[in-house]
């Protein structure tokens, strides 16, 4: 059944189909190919939302992550729709992972100092026992 909407000059359709029924959709201006659908247009970004799972653009005021520039929900991210948006981000993906490289590379520097140290120790007890045999010496 056609409805009228009002004057603009289009007609709607309305139908109800049953539960598990296939729909198809046609008309001007659909374009079912995947990549013009999440942005809107030609650019290739990817959504994918730590905080809710969604990896489609679905309206909602995002913000995409300066280290690996996925996009995300601000309010996933702990950002309130009347927050101004930060000059820089890094999500929590990224955040994580920068924290395990920094203790990484801390462990190595503690393991570098520990050697360090015990190469230290090692020359200075060298070093007594060579004092040692050389005060022994001169008392003979």
């Amino acid at each position: 059944m056609g409805i009228s909407d009002g004057g603009s000059g289009s007609a709607k359709t309305v139908v109800w189909v049953e539960d598990g029924a296939t729909v198809v959709v046609s008309g001007v201006n659909i374009d079912a190919d995947r990549r013009w659908r999440h942005a809107g247009g030609p650019e290739d970004w990817r959504v994918f939302c730590d905080g809710c799972g969604t990896q489609d653009d679905d309206g909602e005021r995002m913000i995409a992550c300066d280290l690996c520039g996925m996009w995300m929900h601000t309010r996933c991210s702990g950002i309130r729709d009347d927050d101004e948006v930060p000059d820089e981000f890094v999500c929590t993906i990224c955040e994580q992972q920068f924290a395990e490289e920094h203790q990484q590379k801390q462990q190595q520097r503690l393991l570098v100092q520990q050697q360090q140290q015990q190469h230290l120790l090692a020359q200075q007890q060298q070093h007594r026992r060579r004092l040692m045999l050389l005060q022994q010496q001169q008392q003979q």
